[in-house]
Order: C-alpha cells, then structure tokens, then sequence
C-alpha cells in the first residue's frame, strides 16, 4: 500500500510585547497539509504541550487547518510539544526558550509514514498508555545478535527476567505472555521469550487485570517487527563444562501471518530450565479469559466480584536454581488462524531431577510456647511432566463464535530424603522443657493424570455491547500417593502410606451484557461448579526381614473417603461511563455446599450463602493520569489439603481425615490507586489496599509429653493487612540513562484463639527495588539492581526483624570484530536470622565471538558462581511461623559452548 505522507510545517513563533514589558509571549503557528487521496482529517489530530515536564495546556483536539497556540517567553524553559492520533503519538519536538529572542521566526517539519489508519510507524522512544495498556517501545535498544528476547526485556528499566524464567514488570509476576496477541506454548513464559529473538520485537504491550483472588497481575504482548513478521529461523547449541556437565539446544521456528510454529529439544545440568513456573489453572480456564476480552466491566475495571482459587501449578518445585539439577525438556506450539477458523495446539515435555541438602531454622509462635526447630535434609528429587493441549474455533458469520479445547496433563513425583530434626519447645522465659530428636528417611511417589474438556459459545447482537456467552468445562483427575518411610525417633519403623482416588469436576458459565443506553450497560453472569472426590488410604507396618506388610494400622487409615462441593454464583454489574469518569458497582450472590463422607457414613454437612458486594470508580484527571477507588468483598475457598487426608510425614505420625467445620475465610479489601505516564518517559504508580481476613479455621501445631507433633485446626481469629505499593519509571531509549524504583510494604495484625487462649501476633514486611542502566559510550552500557527485604514481627513475648540487601551489577561490552563480553556480579548481605551465612558472592561471566557471514556462528566462553563458598539462603514469614532455608552452594562452572544460527526473512519493512 503506498504510504501517505503528510507534512507539518511553517511553525512560527513571534513575540508579542504585552502587560507593560512585564511577559513575553510567543506565538505557534502550525499549518497541517495532506494529498488529497489518502488523508486522515485533521480534527482527528490532538496536541499536548508540556512545560519543564509537566502539563501546560491538556492535550486539545486541533479543529482546522491552521491552529495556533501562545505559550509564554521565559528564561530556561522547555517546552515539548506532541502531535497525537488515536492515543498514538506520531512526533514531538523539544524547545529551549533559552536560545530564543524576541521576535524569532521558527519553522519545523514532520514526516510520518502511513499505511493506514491502524498501522502506525511509531516514532515515539518513550513509554505512553494507549487506553488501560502501557506500550514500552524497544526497537531501538541494542542487543547481541539472535539473542533471544529475555534479554532484551532484561534492559528495560522494572522489567525483569529471572534465572528460572519468570519475567516481572514493576516487580509483579507477568500472569501470561503472548506474541502478537497469541499465545506460544500456551503461554509459557520462558519457553515463548526463548522462541522469539531481540530483533524481532518492536514493542512491549502491559496490562494489568485482577485474577480471581483479586490481585492484579500484568499479562505482556510482544508486538513484533513488520520485517520479521514472515521466514524460519532457529539455532542449535552444545556446551560443555568442568564437572562433567554440559548443555545442548535445537530449536526451530517458521512464522508468517497468521501462523505459528515453534519447537525446542534441550537437555542440560547447568541448572537450567526451559519451561518457566505455570498455573494448571491458565490451562484449564483458558476460555474464561476469551470471554472476558468481550466483557465491557472486565475491561474497565473487572468488576465481578470472586472467590478465591487455589492455583495448582506446573513446572515449579525446583524451578529455583538450587542443587545440582539434569533437565530434559522438549516442546511444540502451533498457532493458526484463517477467515473463519483458527487452531491453537501445543504439547511440553519435562523430566527434571535435582540433588541438594537442605538446613532448616524455624520458629512456631504456639501461645504461650515457642517451638524452634532446626534440620539437615539430602534430598532428591525427580519429577516429569507432559501437556498437551488443542482448541479450535470456529466463526458462523460476524456474530457467533465456537470454541472446543481438550487438555492432558501427566506428572509424576518420586523425592527421597534423609532427616535429622531436633525440636526443641521453650517457655516465654526461653526455659527449655521438651527436647526430642528424630531421624527419618522418606520416599514419596505421586502419579497425577488430568483430562479437561472446555467449551465455548459466543454470540454479539447488533448492539455492539450487547453479547451472550456460555462456557462449559469437564475436568477428570487420577492420582496416587505412595510414601514408604522410617522413623527411630518414636520407635516405629518402615511405615507405609497409600493413597488412591479419583476427582470429577463440572463448570458451567453463562454471561450477558445488555447496554441500556451509550452510557449505561447492564451485565449478568452466572456460574455453577460441582466437584467429587473419591479417596481411599491405607497405612501398614512393613517387615523389613520377610519382605512383607506385617500390620494394618486402622488408626491411619481413613477408606473410603468422599467429599462432595458445590460452588453456585450469580453476578449482577451495572457500568456507567462518562468521557473521564467509569463507574462500576456489582452484587455477587454465592453458596457453597461441602459434603464429607467416611465409610458411607456423613461426616459432614457445610453450607455457606454469601453477599458480595463490589463497588469502583475510576476518573481520568487528564490525558496522562488517573485515580480508581476500589472496594471488594470474597471468600476463601478452603485449601485442599484442609478437605483430604493428608500423608504421613516425619514430623506428623498420623493421617488426618480433614477439617469437618471447615468453612473458609471471609474477606474484604479496600483500595485506592493513582497513576501517572509523563511524555517525557516518566511514569509513577502508587496504590494503597486495606484488607480485612475473617479466619474461622487455620492450621496450629501441638507437641505432647512425648515429643509427638500433630496438627490440628482449633485456631479461630482475624487477620488486618495493610498493603502500599509505589513504581516510578524514567525510561526514554535515547537517553544515556535510564531507571525505576518500587516498593512494597505489607503490615499484617492477626489475632487468634489457639485453645482458647488469646494470642496476638504483628509482622511487617518490605521490599525496595531500585535499577538503572546507564550507557557508558556507544559500546558499554552498565546495568546495576538493589533490592532490599525487611521481615519483622512482633507478639506478646518478642520482636524480631531481619534485613537482607542484595545487590546484582551487570556490565557489557562491545568491542569491533562481533566481539562481546558480559560481567554479572550478584552479592547478597544477609541480616541477623543468616548468622552462619552473612555475605553471599555469586560471579557469573562470558565472552563471545561472532564470525562468518551475518554472524551465524558464535563461540562463548563463560564462568559461573565463581565466589559462591557459603550456602543461598531464603527467608519465609506467616503469622504463626517464621522459617529460614539455607541450601548447598550452586557448581562452580567454566563453559565453552557453540552456537549456530539459522534464518531466512521474507517479510518487508
């Protein structure tokens, strides 16, 4: 399509003399002029005008062909004007009033390529929203050759991609990543970035939306070059290293529009892995996503009100890079759409296994005891995983939409562990009075197997706003836990537990909006989900000399056991929307039915109607800011582990049957939350929550004269939390530097009856990021993070805080002949709960050479954890316990690896 090119011209300033001398005011004249066969009319221009960075005149819609605009003369101003059309910024230009006089004639002239009103070449090098998305431009960030595109986001100031694939953004985990608005591997974050090279990225697409526990998590698009938007592309790498450790990579990939295919094989033990952490929930609920993208109060402000889920996820439990692991892993997406159908498909492989020793300090606050324990763990563990999924939709006309998706999910989990554990359990004057040591070794293996079946139906009326959909899932589990252990400690020996069963899920949605007028819209939604389990477990006493099962042990056995829940919810939202101003308020009704059977005999009958109710205004200041109150009201599904036996541990001798009064937790949650997006590159957040837990049950622990440890759940209490956010971001590509700053507090007041005693416990926690990246000259840029964790609390008998620092500066170099040099230096300062472990210095540092023609081979050397002597240390704090976990240093590695690269483009710019 010829492109269309418009030219504005004749900017002319000239001073007017007024308020006896007093100011000084120069005058804009801005002529727009277009071809007459292609044009965009020119009311559809808007311009803003900053002054010294902040709003001078509100951005303006430009009504005729020539517009002027008087901005005051005066000494060591800037001023920078945009020129706008539909959200997208086509230029800017910057004046210093310091290099004008009196009188001076100015002319300045834009020319903009278009093809046609929805496809823009952006010049803009700065972030912007364009409605509730915040678009971060990165063409023009500079990379290594076919590096793939986490290092790209990694040189973006506040987004992060960490060591086991999972990519932040203003320091919140990123719930999903698409490509062009598809979703590749079904959204895996690690093994899509690892698909999709720098180069072929022209811009980073955010936004966030809340999931069903009411957070808000930012999903990110890549939207990618027109260039590389057709061809096949890959690479091949192996890597060896000291220790006998190695690497090797195949990847291929062809891409047009409208079709994707990916495909990876990678097997290492350099601890890393090519699947990043993923929630089943992301697979088995995908439509409700789809659904959503046609619901008018998801999108401006998700105002259904919900009930909090227990995510089940995949390809996590070593996912950190602890230990020594050895990872095989393979993967293969399609992605395919045509006029009236698409089909999206992929299948993910992972056998991963990990060795590493484990010590363990915890303190659990028990009024008016405080139990602390200590513990060295060897353990291994080895664990498989395969999905794999298909949908296919289908269009019928412009007005309905068919969507069918089948889901197989199989894992397996077989860990051995060695365990010393001494607990030792003190009064309020820290008098010891129970010492009890326990020596166990443990062998669980899980097998797990999910078949999932969805379905979806969509329909828009001739009301734009006006659309009807249905939702269907059927969700079969198969699973089984096997655990033989031994324990000296209390005198029992080569114990077995088996447990066996078998779970039917069922879900039904129906959505409709109604508009009742351009302002008003009515929405409802109703959702029915009913889900049985069928459990069977068994303990015995084993024989080590015969080789057989001597004893069934009644007392941990719990068979048959069946629960039965049924989850009804009906939705009401009304949505009001002005120019500036939305406004949503919803009223969710919600029952909740839970029966429990042991040995066909009811063990218990629960049932819970609840009112939801949900209420949010959101005001558009001005074109660059916004405030959004917020108020919300949800329940706590119980957890799983409070509804089904659970297995014997070292710890626990005895199988628990579960809760039968378990009913869940009722919460409310208040927010207010402002933003802002400067033209300059500056963007500030900031948001502040209140929520309010109702906690009828949760889980305490109790310690008889024998030493014994038992879990039980007579805790009955409430919990206030207090939470404040900020994030401030100055990023423009052009500029030498660039950074961001955010950060976290969350202060936590439970209260709580453990036995009927009153006990009190207060805690506070924080986190601080601040990064930069800064370009030294032309060839060096300098990367430098700060983070900064504060874990305090406090009760009736003691308080206690722990401050860690950790601090990572990265430096890259290039150099002339395609050679390129990376240092990362990460070092840790551990507080006063890490006495063994003070200071942690990670090294890690490469060199590469890239040679023949267009690069297509690379030759890297590198060094990993080099200062590593001292063990990692991870910090974790609930309002009843507060546990340290120090784990065995990483290897020490030096690596030379080979890469070939391989592409063919036939796109065009």
């Amino acid at each position: 399509m010829t492109s269309t090119r418009y030219r504005f011209f004749a900017l002319l300033i000239q001073p007017v003399i007024w308020c006896s001398g007093l100011f000084a005011q120069t005058t804009f004249s801005i002529t727009l002029s277009a071809e007459k066969d292609k044009t965009i009319p020119t009311c559809c221009f808007q311009l803003s005008v900053l002054q010294n960075g902040k709003t001078f005149q509100p951005r303006t819609a430009i009504s005729g062909k020539d517009t002027t605009i008087r901005l005051p003369l005066t000494a060591s101003c800037l001023y920078e004007l945009f020129l706008e059309h539909d959200n997208t910024v086509y230029n800017s230009i910057q004046l210093n009033t310091d290099s004008l006089t009196a009188g001076s004639l100015l002319q300045q002239t834009f020319t903009i390529k278009v093809k046609n009103l929805s496809e823009v070449i952006v010049t803009q090098k700065t972030p912007y929203y364009k409605g509730d998305t915040l678009v971060i431009p990165v063409d023009s960030i500079k990379t290594r050759p076919y590096s793939p595109a986490s290092e790209l986001l990694n040189k973006v100031p506040g987004v992060e991609v960490g060591l086991n694939g999972d990519v932040k953004v203003n320091g919140k985990k990123v719930d999903e990543i698409t490509v062009n608005g598809q979703r590749l591997f079904g959204g895996n974050a690690k093994a899509t970035l690892e698909a999709i090279k720098s180069d072929m990225v022209q811009q980073l697409e955010v936004v966030e939306r809340e999931n069903s526990s009411g957070e808000k998590v930012p999903s990110l698009n890549l939207k990618l070059q027109k260039s590389r938007s057709r061809g096949w592309y890959g690479d091949v790498t192996a890597m060896g290293a000291n220790q006998q450790h190695y690497k090797t990579d195949l990847r291929l990939n062809y891409i047009k529009p409208k079709l994707y295919l990916n495909s990876f094989i990678n097997q290492n033990n350099i601890n890393e892995r090519s699947l990043s952490e993923q929630s089943l929930y992301s697979f088995t609920n995908s439509f409700k996503k789809d659904i959503a993208a046609y619901s008018i109060t998801e999108q401006q402000g998700q105002g259904n009100v919900s009930v909090t889920r227990s995510d089940d996820n995949l390809f996590e439990s070593g996912a950190t890079q602890y230990g020594i692991t050895k990872v095989t892993s393979g993967g293969i997406s399609l992605s395919k759409s045509g006029k009236n159908n698409s089909t999206d498909a992929f299948l993910l492989t992972e056998k991963f296994t990990r060795s590493q020793t484990q010590d363990y300090y915890g303190s659990l606050f028990l009024n008016p005891f405080t139990q602390k324990d200590s513990s060295s763990t060897y353990e291994q563990l080895n664990r498989y995983n395969l999905l794999a999924n298909i949908s296919h939709q289908v269009t019928a006309g412009s007005r309905n939409s068919l969507k069918f998706a089948q889901t197989i999910r199989f894992s397996g989990d077989e860990t051995a562990r060695n365990t010393s554990t001494r607990n030792i359990l003190s009064t309020p004057e820290n008098g010891v009075i129970l010492k009890n040591l326990i020596t166990s070794f443990t062998s669980p293996e899980t097998k797990r197997l999910n078949l999932v079946t969805q379905g979806m139906w969509l329909h828009r009326f001739k009301k734009p706003a006006c659309v009807f959909s249905a939702y269907t899932r059927y969700e079969f589990e198969k699973n089984s836990f096997d655990n033989t252990y031994t324990n000296t400690g209390l005198g029992f020996n080569n114990q077995e537990v088996n447990r066996w069963g078998n779970r039917h899920i069922a879900e039904l949605q129906l959505v409709q909006s109604l508009p009742v007028n351009r302002e008003l819209l009515f929405e409802m939604r109703v959702n029915n989900r009913y889900d049985t389990w069928s459990i069977e477990q068994a303990a015995y006493n084993y024989d080590s000399a015969s080789s057989a099962y001597s004893s069934y042990l009644p007392m941990m056995s719990a068979n048959p056991l069946s629960i039965s829940n049924y989850r009804g919810q009906a939705l009401a939202n009304l949505l009001y929307k002005k120019t500036k101003s939305t406004f949503i308020t919803g009223l969710g009704l919600y029952y909740w039915q839970s029966v429990r059977n042991l040995n066909t005999r009811q063990l218990a009958l629960r049932s819970k109607p609840l009112v939801l109710p949900f209420v949010m205004y959101k005001r558009k200041l001005n074109s660059t800011q916004s405030l959004i109150l917020q108020y919300r009201s949800g329940w706590d599904i119980p957890a799983n582990d409070q509804l089904v036996p659970l297995p014997d541990s070292t710890n626990i001798q005895q199988v628990r049957t579960g809760n039968p009064m378990l009913d869940g937790a009722f919460r409310h949650a208040v927010s207010a939350s402002f933003s802002s997006s400067g033209k300059s590159g500056h963007l500030f957040s900031f948001a502040l929550q209140g929520i309010y837990i109702d906690d009828p049950v949760t889980a305490s622990s109790i310690t008889d004269s024998r030493g014994k440890i038992s879990n039980t759940f007579a805790q009955y209490g409430s919990t206030k939390q207090v939470n404040l956010s900020l994030f401030w971001l100055n990023f423009n590509a052009s500029k030498p530097f660039n950074a961001f700053a955010s950060l976290f507090v969350s202060g936590n007041s439970s209260y709580a009856l453990n036995n009927n005693v009153p006990f009190n416990f207060n805690s506070l926690f924080g986190i601080f990021y601040f990064g930069g990246r800064w370009k030294i000259s032309k060839n060096t840029e300098a990367d430098m993070k700060w983070q900064m964790n504060y874990n305090g609390y406090k009760d009736t008998r003691s308080s206690r805080g722990d401050l860690r620092n950790t601090l990572i500066i990265t430096l890259e170099n290039a150099f002339p002949n395609e050679w390129y040099t990376t240092v990362n230096a990460n070092v840790q300062f551990n507080g006063v709960n890490s006495p063994d472990n003070r200071v942690n210095p990670f090294l890690r540092a490469d060199v590469a050479k890239y040679f023949t023609k267009k690069n297509r081979c690379r030759l890297v050397a590198g060094l990993r954890n080099i200062f590593n002597v001292n063990k990692i240390t991870t910090f974790a704090q609930t309002a009843t316990l507060q546990a340290i976990n120090q784990f065995n240093t990483l290897p020490r590695l030096f690596t030379l690896g080979f890469t070939w690269y391989f592409d063919k483009w036939t796109g065009k710019n």
